[in-house]
C-alpha cells in the first residue's frame, strides 16, 4: 500500500477549536487499485475543543449516526497514538501519501489534534494530496464523461463509509468506470 484515504467527522469546521468525533482511514494502492487495512475509531473530545452551533444542529438532525459515534467514544490520546502507529506500520520508504476530500479540511484538523497532544503528525506535509483536485485534473485531461452520481451509497456522515465512497470516486476518476471498493 502506498496511500491512505482519511475522513473525519467533527464538531465544527475550525481546526483550532473543533473536535474530531470519528477518525477513519483506508490504506490503498492507486496504481493497483488495491484496498488494504482500515482504521476506524471515535475519540472523545480533547480539552478546549468546542461545538459550532450549526454543526450541533446538523448532528441533531442525524441523531442515529451521532449516537453510534458517541457509543464508540474512547480515550482521545490513545486513539491518536494508535492512529500514528497504524500509519507508520509497514510504511513505504517515503511514507504514505495522505489523501482527503477536501485536503483543506481534514489535514489541518488532524494536524491541530496532534499538535495539541504534543505528538508529531504521522504524515509529512509534502505527502498531502487533495481528491477534489485529482478529479478536476482528470476532467481537465478530457475525462469529463466520469459520472459520479452513483457514488452516494453507504452510511451518510460516517467517516469510514465516506472513505470508501471517496475511494470509489478516486478509482472511477482514474479509470472512467465504476470500481467496487468495499462490500457494503
Amino acid at each position: 500500500m502506498t496511500d491512505i484515504m482519511v475522513d473525519l467527522e467533527t464538531t465544527g469546521t475550525k481546526p483550532a477549536h473543533s473536535g474530531i468525533l470519528q477518525l477513519a482511514a483506508i490504506k490503498f494502492n492507486l496504481e493497483e487499485q488495491a484496498v488494504g487495512e482500515v482504521f476506524d475509531r471515535c475519540p472523545a473530545l480533547l480539552p478546549n475543543r468546542f461545538w459550532d452551533e450549526g454543526t450541533r444542529e446538523f448532528w441533531g438532525q442525524h441523531s442515529s449516526t451521532y449516537s453510534s459515534i458517541i457509543a464508540r467514544q474512547e480515550d482521545a490520546e490513545q486513539v491518536f497514538v494508535d492512529f500514528s502507529k497504524w500509519v507508520t506500520k509497514d510504511a513505504p520508504q517515503n511514507g504514505y501519501r495522505f489523501w482527503s476530500k477536501p485536503l483543506s479540511f481534514d489535514w489541518p484538523m488532524l494536524a491541530s489534534h496532534f499538535e495539541q497532544l504534543g505528538r508529531p503528525m504521522p504524515f509529512h506535509y509534502r505527502q498531502a494530496r487533495d481528491l477534489n483536485t485529482y478529479i478536476a485534473a482528470c476532467r481537465d485531461r478530457g475525462a469529463e464523461h466520469i459520472d459520479m452520481s452513483f457514488i452516494q451509497a453507504g452510511v451518510a456522515h460516517n467517516a469510514l463509509s465516506d472513505c470508501a465512497q471517496q475511494l470509489k470516486m478516486f478509482f472511477s476518476a482514474k479509470n472512467g468506470v465504476f470500481h467496487e471498493v468495499l462490500a457494503e
